[in-house]
């Protein structure tokens, strides 16, 4: 029987370990990202895709058996099959043009770099003037992403083609960055977002007594964590 190098490491992810499932997930990212290369043609966003490998790569390790003689890195390419059926369910959704995505990757980072800046929420007058935008476009924008019940008619007349569900999905694209931080980063994402059980906290001032992290550091962290989240979708 083959022996599974990974074994203990699977089993707490069956556990529902979350340093865990994280551990594996960046043990087996260039593994992941080399089947994502084969659809970047794909009429699918590559992101969505990635969400989806990560998926099957999770639920490959929950479905693992150890003692059916397979190694898990064979198993989980089997799974990873589902890619296909995934690609060419999908392939007929309409999918973000690429200057739509563009447009909300910049408010995104612009909103991230201001709140850094200022200690809180930056006004739409404020956005509008760092991205040289209208301040109805800027409108429109907050609108289509803060609203969870945007329909696609809706979406389309304002310009935008499914902006929420498209930003959703990058949520799961972003936790590759999360294994590339120092604990210190960390901190400032898991708290910036209320990701990981943490209680999301906006004002710097309160982080930094929360975490014992300067405020000037928690700025630094902010604005790199910004560019980090723009260059990966």
């Amino acid at each position: 029987m083959a022996v599974e190098p990974d074994l203990q490491l699977i089993l707490r992810a069956k556990r529902g370990d979350f340093v865990a499932r994280n551990e594996l997930l960046q043990k087996y990212r260039p593994n992941i990202e080399k089947l994502i290369r084969r659809w970047t043609r794909a009429p699918v966003p590559v992101a969505a895709i990635q969400g989806e490998a990560m998926k099957l790569l999770l639920l490959a390790a929950d479905k693992y058996d150890p003692n059916a003689g397979v190694l898990f890195k064979t198993f989980m390419e089997t799974q990873m099959r589902g890619l296909y059926r995934y690609v060419t369910t999908h392939k007929n959704v309409a999918r973000v043009p690429e200057h739509r995505a563009l447009e909300i990757r910049r408010f995104q980072n612009a909103k991230s770099l201001l709140e850094a800046q200022k200690d809180r929420e930056p006004t739409h007058d404020e956005m509008a003037d760092h991205l040289g935008w209208s301040q109805q476009q800027v409108t429109m924008m907050d609108t289509a992403l803060s609203r969870g019940a945007l329909s696609m008619a809706e979406s389309e007349e304002r310009g935008f083609s499914d902006p929420v569900s498209y930003y959703n999905r990058m949520g799961e694209t972003f936790e590759f960055i999360y294994f590339k931080m120092t604990p210190e980063e960390k901190l400032v994402y898991d708290y910036s977002l209320g990701a990981h059980g943490k209680r999301k906290i906006k004002s710097v001032a309160e982080m930094s007594r929360k975490t014992g992290i300067p405020t000037d550091r928690i700025y630094a962290i902010k604005r790199k964590l910004a560019q980090e989240v723009t260059r990966a979708v």
